[in-house]
């Protein structure tokens, strides 16, 4: 409920702020995410261990972020996907054990900027979000179940530096997230996989992307913007 809440909430806030008179939507971004994992999900990794399927200890993923500015902050939304796969080395193909790892997710950010320049610029950031989350395991002899989190609550904190010109810049993030799956549903005959009542996902992040500075009017009527 409180997650169904929170997502229609942030819905309204950024709806409301798209047609506000000050606010006007300005940068977007693309980028790359890696994440390492604080605590290894030992659990969750025993499953395949025996198979030799390699464990999960880091995620990557892409991304797209729209930010605008409202008085002095820059706030936006952030979408990120990940589909990665870890299978045992020469395995056959399609390998027969591994685990696999799905999630798409959605978030309301907020940066605040420190250095504004033509060609670089400096700012904190915070991120509430939620994220559907999709975990498939097989072994060769225990059989296979998926483990899924629906809309579970994430956040961010970091700062990033962003290099370039005034309508282009590459953009290098750091920080932490938080991202421990609770409340988990699994499904299958891998009777183990029903034991496991959390993977944390946490950990320190980084991400390398870039930034065009110009969204068009069409988005909120005034005109094209470019640059800050």
């Amino acid at each position: 409920m409180k997650t169904k809440f929170y997502l229609v909430a942030t819905t309204l806030l950024w709806s409301g702020l798209a047609f506000a008179e000050d606010f006007k939507w300005s940068e977007l971004r693309v980028f790359t995410m890696q994440n390492n994992l604080t605590t290894v999900p030992t659990a969750l990794n025993n499953l395949t261990a025996p198979d030799g399927v390699d464990r999960l200890d880091t995620l990557y993923g892409i991304g797209l972020e729209a930010d605008g500015r409202w008085k002095w902050l820059k706030l936006g939304t952030r979408f990120k996907g990940i589909l990665m796969s870890k299978d045992a080395p020469n395995s056959p193909t399609p390998p027969t054990a591994y685990l696999t790892v799905g999630q798409y997710s959605g978030a309301a950010i907020a940066r605040l900027p420190f250095i504004e320049r033509d060609s670089v610029n400096f700012d904190l950031l915070f991120e509430l979000g939620a994220a559907n989350t999709s975990i498939d395991v097989r072994t060769n002899g225990s059989g296979k179940s998926d483990i899924k989190c629906e809309a579970c609550v994430f956040g961010r904190i970091g700062a990033s530096i962003n290099l370039g010109w005034p309508s282009f810049k590459f953009s290098f993030e750091g920080g932490q997230e938080f991202n421990n799956l609770t409340n988990l549903k699994a499904t299958g005959d891998l009777a183990a996989a029903n034991n496991i009542s959390s993977i944390d996902l946490s950990g320190p992040y980084f991400a390398v992307g870039f930034i065009i500075y110009g969204i068009p009017s069409w988005i909120k009527p005034g005109g094209i913007t470019v640059g800050k």
